[in-house]
This record gives structure tokens, C-alpha cells and sequence, in this order.
């Protein structure tokens, strides 16, 4: 991910609800409350594993305007858009109000570009988190809450050092009588893109004419839209986002003809979801019921001419294809939570449809003759409709054997119909308080994650698709010990980790049942402080990972050390409280020395410096907030 520098950002808050800044106090942040670990509401440090929380006070302060992945940076061991425990960003499970944004054929991951004047708070499971949600939930989990009740607009504008600029602006509005509360968002930004000199592409390298203009405006534009209504026990919610990036060099550095301002790629996503809770007697009822969308649409270009590298021999074509992607999901799911003496039981089953409705891909026109042409054998064909269906059930025991001690049991069991397979992910864990400021947490997970579509299916021998059914589900073990001390004005928490992880990717030739399989293990240690100073927060966090070894790639026995991350990342945050409404922001984090495996490349160490100053002022039951922030002062780039 690349960082760039911001020179100047001004954002405004204008909000009719007034806020208590005494939530934003010490006690408040050693005391967090959620629901993500268990589906049990509880505090952060009786949860199996480490929980990270951030506030979306606290990224308004910084100068965030949107959810971004830098934003996870602040969170132990996150570098960039990945932990540094495993890299693949498919991996990651995003959910808004938990609700997964996974698209569970396609196997797209996303990050949800909200607004941060809408996010209450973000909840990380840092690790592990398939026992309780699901196949998809491999290497962490990060939920977004979002804001009820609040009245708020907002608008934002950065200026970036290569001379483009983004514009945001939103609006946030609640109401509520008796039973019944609505809450409603819409935000948009466009962001114009840098001026990137063009002087050619790569099809001047093999004898073809450029298609390169002089020079190339990169941008994107996004929108949201959320929608909550509640009745009573019955909660209604709506979310839909849309993401568009304009042309730029595409997948092979050629340009799309005929050199049109349009969109090279739109991504949308819609969530429905309908929630019921009930109590009885003798336990509480959750019913859901849910709709998911994913739509992709793709035009980008390619080049592959003969002697282009990894063209078979005796093939070429330069083209630009067309790519049309759409997926429906539908779900149902009910659970009960009983309590039976000291016994907390959780227990939930789930059935989930997902369906590929229209998958459109292939090249539609040569660069060179123009000749038109629909789906062409040596670059693609109509890939063939796919229906999944798995069904779920779990069982969680959050057992208190005495006032010290709490014993954490998961088993979840997940079927898919595609794979005729099925698969048990367990989490063991215990939680000790050794006294008033001290815990001790040990904890045993399984993650899991089926194939996607593309893994099953694919054109990788340039002919034909044909499908690979056997392809196996991802798993990986996760074992963890952690030590949280904790005092009114201080915590610090620390977590030793270890995982074992067979990762599957596509296979190597088409319809066979060999696999391009990796084993990886990895070891390391994340350390975590906060405490308060009068007027002053701090915040420092460290992760250091120690041993890290890849026994397979590509199926082949390797036996080495594998660094896709820097071993060492750290990070250092200051929030001190001036007097009038005035506070400042300082944001360093240091990445060590990166030596990369594949390719075969050192980067060297990174320093990256973040400052934000906010005023804030109360008028009544009215709330005027402003922010100017400078990212990257160092200009390091990721």
C-alpha cells in the first residue's frame, strides 16, 4: 500500500446531538464492553484472545475522513491492509454492524469505506475467529459499528503533494418516537487522482503502437448509504456501497481504447438484513434473515504478445476484456442463549445460499485489428454457474468455575454442498485473574476457509475451464497466551503467538488435483500499553515476530525462512488535551527492515509521522468540530 503524503486537510463535523467527552476518558477506554468474542456482552479483557477496539472519536481527531486500511496500522501487528501473521487480504472478514461484507463464491474481500463521522467504534479479533462466524473468518475479523442516534453533517478536503485533491461530504440523520427509531447515513467522496506522466505502455516493447496519452488522472469516486430502522424487537437494516476507480495503466500497463473518461472498475455491494430477538422463560431467541449482493464490473486492458513473458509459445493477442461479475447470497439463522448454572450456552445454526448469477468474462476486442470477438479459447470463456450452500451449527459453553477462573468451549460445524466436505473448527480457552490487576488468557483456535469460485475454477492452462472439486479447505492452528495488568490509569497487555498454516491456492494445471499448497509457521510476541497523564494519553504498541518458516510452496518442499512483512512494527500515540476545545494528534509508527522472499529485494526501514490538530466547541445541544492534519510528514511511502 502506497501512503502519500497530505499536506493540508480541513474537515468539519456539525452535529445537533451534544456529546460527553467523559465517554472519551481513561476509564472508559480500560473498561470496553463487546460483543464480537463471544456473542456474550462483555469486557475486553474476559474475552478469549486479545480484542482491539478503536474509537471513531479517535480517527475523527487523527484527520480519517473514511474507514481505510492505514487505519488498522495503529492495531498490533497490522501493516497495511494485513497482520502481520498471515498476508493474504482475502483472508480478513469485514462486517458492518455484523453483517459480513465476504462475498462467499467470489471470494472478495472489502474494506468498507465509511465515513468516520459514522463509526462508533471498530472492533478487531485479532486471530482466529472461525468457531463462532464461520469458514470465512480466517485471520481476523474487523466489524464495524456504526452511530445511532446522533444528528450529524460533515465535509472533508485534502490536498496531496502530487497535485490532486479529494472532496467528501455526508450527512447523518435520527429519529425516534416511542418504539420506533430510524437512522439514516449517505456520504460520497471523489478523489481526482495524481497526474502520472505517460510516455508509453508495454506494447511498444514487442513492435505495437502506444495508446499512452501524456498523462494519466488516476481517481475513484465512492458512496454509502445505511439505513436502520427499529420496531420494537424486530431491527431492519440497509447498506449499500459503491466503489469506482477511472482508467490507469491496468493489469498489463496498456490503455483502454478509445481513451474515454469512464469507470475501469465498480464494485457494489447490498446488505439486507431483517434481525428478531425474543425472551423467554427459559432463554433468549435471535432470528436473521439476510440478503447479500456483490456486483463487479470490470474493463481493463492487456497485452500478450507473442514472446510477451508467461504467454504459452505459439499464443498472443493484445485485447481488452469485459468482465461482468454478480452474486447473490441468502441466509437464515437462529440462536438461543440459555444460562444453566454457572454455564452461559450459546447455540446457533445457520443455512446460507450463494449463488453466481452472471459471470461474463472474456476478452471483446483486439487492440490491434479491432476485431471483435466474444469469448476467444486462448483467453477465456463463459465460466460455468456455481451454487454453494453451507449449513452450520455451533455450540459455545462460557462456563465460570469459580470467581477466578472461566473456561471458553467452542464447536462449529460447517457443510459445503459444492465440496461434499465438511469441517469441525474448535476454540478451547481459559481466563484466569490472578487478582484485581492481573489476567492470564491461553487459548486454541481453528480457522478455516473454503476455496473460492476462481480456485475452483479456471483457465490456467489458456484452453479451457474445467473444475477442480477436490481442492481442499484451507485451515490453519492458532495458539495464544496472553498477560493483561490493568489499573486505573494504565493497562498493558501482551500476547505470545504461534500458528500452523496450510494454505491452498489455484492449482497448477487446469482440472487436475495437484495444488499450488503452502505450509507456513509463524511465532511472535505483541506488546500493548495505554496511560493517562492528566491532559496527556498514551498509547504504544509492539509486535515483533521472531520465527516464521515456509515448509511447502507450490507444493515443493522449501524449508526456509519466509518475510513478507517487516519483522518489527511498532507504535507510538499521543492524544494531549489542550484548554478551548483543542487537542493534538501524534502518530509515529516504525517498520524494520523488510527482506522479501519472493521477489528477492530489501526494503529499507520506514518512519512514518502523523499529526492532527482539532478544535471542538459546544453551542448548546449543538457540537461544531474541525480538524487539519498532515500524513506521512516524512514523506517515507509504503
Amino acid at each position: 500500500m502506497l501512503k502519500r503524503v497530505v499536506s493540508l486537510l480541513t474537515l468539519f463535523t456539525y452535529s445537533l446531538t451534544a456529546s460527553d467527552d467523559s465517554l472519551q476518558s481513561m476509564e472508559s477506554l480500560l473498561d470496553e464492553v463487546t460483543t464480537i468474542a463471544t456473542k456474550n456482552r462483555l469486557n475486553i479483557d474476559h474475552t478469549p484472545g486479545i480484542v482491539s477496539i478503536i474509537k471513531g472519536d479517535q480517527l475523527e481527531k487523527m484527520g480519517f475522513t473514511n474507514f481505510n486500511p492505514t487505519v488498522l496500522d495503529m492495531v498490533p501487528g497490522f501493516f497495511g491492509a494485513n497482520s502481520r501473521k498471515i498476508s493474504d487480504p482475502l483472508k480478513y472478514l469485514y462486517s458492518i454492524d455484523g453483517v459480513s461484507l465476504f462475498s462467499q463464491l467470489a471470494g472478495y474481500g472489502f474494506y468498507p469505506q465509511l465515513p468516520v463521522h459514522a463509526i462508533d467504534r471498530i472492533e478487531i479479533i485479532r486471530g482466529a475467529s472461525s468457531a463462532l462466524y464461520g469458514l470465512s473468518a480466517y485471520a481476523a475479523l474487523i466489524n464495524i459499528v456504526t452511530k445511532k442516534g446522533e444528528n450529524q453533517i460533515w465535509g472533508a478536503y485534502k490536498y496531496h503533494d502530487e497535485g490532486h485533491d479529494y472532496m467528501q461530504s455526508g450527512v447523518m440523520l435520527h429519529y425516534a418516537e416511542e418504539e420506533t427509531s430510524v437512522d439514516f447515513r449517505a456520504n460520497f467522496f471523489s478523489d481526482k487522482g495524481f497526474k502520472q506522466p505517460i510516455t508509453q505502455d508495454l506494447g511498444t516493447l514487442y513492435g505495437y503502437g502506444t495508446y499512452a496519452p501524456s498523462a494519466l488522472q488516476n481517481g475513484s469516486q465512492h458512496y454509502d448509504i445505511g439505513l436502520h430502522v427499529g420496531l420494537g424487537s424486530w431491527q431492519i437494516s440497509y447498506e449499500r456501497l459503491q466503489y469506482a476507480i477511472e482508467p490507469s495503466l491496468g493489469i498489463a500497463r496498456i490503455f483502454k481504447p478509445p481513451l474515454q473518461d469512464g469507470w475501469v472498475r465498480t464494485d457494489t455491494r447490498d446488505l439486507l438484513e431483517i434481525r428478531h430477538n425474543s425472551s423467554f422463560d427459559l432463554f433468549d431467541l435471535e432470528t436473521r434473515l439476510g440478503l447479500f449482493e456483490f456486483e463487479q464490473k470490470v474493463d481493463d486492458s492487456y497485452v500478450f504478445p507473442k514472446g510477451f513473458p508467461l504467454v504459452p509459445e505459439g499464443l498472443g493477442t493484445d485485447y481488452y476484456n469485459d468482465m461482468h461479475l454478480k452474486e447473490r447470497d441468502l441466509y437464515a439463522m437462529a440462536g438461543i442463549k440459555k444460562q444453566i448454572g454457572d454455564h452461559q450456552i450459546l447455540m446457533g445454526s445457520r443455512y446460507l445460499y450463494s449463488h453466481l448469477i452472471q459471470n461474463d468474462y472474456g476478452a471483446t476486442q483486439n487492440l490491434v485489428t479491432g476485431e471483435v470477438f466474444d469469448t476467444p479459447s486462448d483467453v477465456g470463456e463463459l465460466l460455468p454457474n456455481v451454487i454453494r450452500r453451507i449449513f452450520s451449527f455451533w455450540i459455545q459453553d462460557y462456563y465460570e468455575l469459580n470467581e477466578q477462573t472461566t473456561f471458553v468451549g467452542n464447536l462449529r460445524y460447517d457443510y459445503v454442498s459444492d465440496l461434499d466436505e465438511g469441517l469441525i473448527s474448535p476454540r478451547l480457552a481459559v481466563i484466569h485473574e490472578l487478582d484485581d490487576e492481573n489476567i492470564v488468557k491461553l487459548q486454541y483456535a481453528r480457522a478455516a476457509m473454503a476455496p473460492s469460485y476462481f480456485s475452483l475454477y479456471s483457465n490456467g492452462d489458456n484452453s479451457f475451464i474445467k473444475g477442480n472439486p477436490d481442492i481442499p479447505i484451507d485451515k490453519s492452528d492458532n495458539y495464544e497466551l496472553s498477560y493483561i495488568y490493568k489499573q486505573f490509569h494504565t493497562s498493558f497487555k501482551s500476547t505470545l503467538y504461534y500458528i500452523d498454516m496450510f494454505d491452498v491456492g489455484s492449482f497448477i494445471q487446469a482440472g487436475t488435483t495437484e495444488f499450488s499448497s503452502n505450509s507456513i509457521q509463524s511465532s511472535g510476541v505483541e506488546l500493548e500499553t495505554a496511560s493517562r497523564f492528566s491532559s496527556l494519553n498514551v498509547q504504544a504498541n509492539l509486535a515483533y515476530n521472531f520465527y516464521s518458516k515456509m515448509k511447502f510452496h507450490n507444493t515443493q518442499k522449501y524449508d526456509d525462512t519466509i518475510k513478507e512483512f517487516p519483522d518489527l512494527i511498532a507504535n507510538l500515540i499521543l492524544d494531549y488535551e489542550w484548554n478551548y476545545g483543542l487537542s493534538s494528534k501524534f502518530w509515529y509508527t516504525y517498520n524494520s527492515t523488510l527482506e522479501s522472499y519472493i521477489p528477492s529485494q530489501d526494503v529499507d526501514e520506514k518512519h512514518f509521522v502523523n499529526i492532527a490538530l482539532s478544535y471542538m466547541r459546544n453551542f448548546d445541544d449543538q457540537r461544531f468540530e474541525a480538524t487539519l492534519s498532515v500524513f506521512d510528514l516524512l514523506n517515507e511511502k509504503r
